[in-house]
């Protein structure tokens, strides 16, 4: 897909290189990869500095690897003002064929910077600087033995670190201005797959990394690289000794939205007597209860068991159903996820301190397909029953 080999890391520029490694080291976890010292390139050129180098230490966790960089002096000179922009700096892909590529990206939307266009003996490879519609810069990269190749000299792994509060990465947050247009320009460019979408919002996939493009707004402006975003203990939002902006959520938020949506999605469509919308959730999923532990798959035998049990005299009974969504676990390697909650319902006219007809929980399994969360299992465990009230409903919900 358009020379795309791998995503390749994310580079993070530093003012202070062992405060930077032992943030990143002690505080998320990540591990010595390589590291790689650069005297020569093509902005050290422009600029005149024959004294200048890049200092290169590549770390890993989950499979992503990140570039934390200084460019520094080796005389203790001042840098021009351009080598002073810390923080996230681009993102870097393993390509076979740099100039192909290249060209290949700038036909989907992206501007290619021609004049770093250079081989580098350090890497034994080439490689070029572009960027993206939203002027986020990109790296593609081709390496001589190939997209496993460590860019620069292996360091020994001390083995795992990190806060115990910080379980996973999970993806690269950023800010784009116009959604469909960055989505096209990763796909058809850079080779990128759609793993989820939400209003606002396109989670992808490249290679083993997930990117997560965000609408810009009004509240929201920012573009290109926002956070590295992980996966921990408590939701916090943080910052490295630069002030690069990191965060971390309890859950994928955007996967856990999704799947509260749909448990929400049936509460609305039962209150509606809506059986059609009912059954669309059931498209993919089956369908059990206490009452009839055998389950019924497929939209249509969906349909069935619920014009059975919540119609009366033929018509819908429009029922109130309040739920309470208390657990939510995601296993995104599997794409598969499973949600607990709890539920009341009520007769359409009934009160809210009226006794209600049913409390239960749900159990429902989800899977990822075609980018959404979708059912594949509900199971209804009925607590109460209120078998009066549910008579003069005519109602069952097993």
């Amino acid at each position: 897909m358009a020379g795309v080999l791998a995503f390749s890391h994310i580079a993070i520029r530093v003012s202070d290189l062992d405060k930077a490694l032992a943030c990143y080291r002690e505080m998320y976890g990540f591990r010595d990869r390589s590291l790689l010292v650069v005297t020569d390139t093509p902005s050290f050129r422009e600029a005149g500095l024959d004294d200048a180098e890049m200092v290169a230490h590549f770390l890993h966790r989950d499979g992503t690897v990140i570039e934390l960089q200084v460019v520094r002096s080796r005389a203790g000179h001042s840098l021009p003002p351009q080598f002073d922009n810390l923080g996230y700096h681009h993102l870097a892909f393993r390509v076979d064929g740099v100039q192909a590529t290249a060209n290949a990206m700038a036909a989907a939307g992206g501007e290619v910077d021609w004049p770093t266009l250079t081989a580098n003996e350090a890497v034994g490879g080439s490689a070029v600087f572009a960027a993206d519609p939203d002027g986020q810069r990109l790296e593609l990269l081709q390496l001589r033995d190939g997209p496993q190749q460590l860019v620069g000299d292996a360091l020994v792994d001390q083995g795992p670190c990190g806060d115990r509060n910080i379980s996973a990465f999970a993806h690269v947050a950023l800010g784009v201005r116009d959604l469909e247009r960055a989505e096209r320009f990763y796909a058809s460019g850079l080779g990128a797959t759609v793993e989820l979408r939400e209003p606002g919002a396109t989670m992808l996939r490249v290679f083993d990394t997930k990117l997560l493009l965000q609408q810009a707004t009004f509240e929201s402006p920012a573009l290109g690289i926002r956070a590295l975003v992980f996966r921990g203990a408590t939701d916090a939002h943080l910052a490295d000794p630069d002030g690069t902006a990191l965060e971390v959520f309890r859950v994928d938020q955007l996967a856990a939205d999704q799947i509260s949506e749909r448990v929400r999605a049936y509460g609305t469509f039962v209150a509606q007597g809506n059986l059609e919308g009912i059954a669309d959730l059931f498209v993919h999923g089956a369908v059990s209860g206490d009452a009839h532990p055998e389950p019924v798959s497929g939209r249509a035998a969906v349909l069935e068991l619920y014009r059975s049990t919540l119609a009366r005299d033929g018509s819908p009974s429009r029922l109130r159903v309040a739920t309470n969504v208390t657990k939510i676990d995601i296993d995104h390697a599997a794409g598969n996820a499973t949600c607990e909650s709890t539920f009341n319902v009520r007769g359409p006219g009934s009160a809210d301190d009226e006794e209600p007809l049913f409390l239960g929980r749900y159990a429902d399994a989800f899977a990822l397909i075609d980018g959404r969360w979708e059912f594949t299992r509900r199971h209804v465990h009925l607590d109460m029953t209120n078998e009066e009230a549910v008579r003069r409903e005519g109602v069952n919900l097993g």
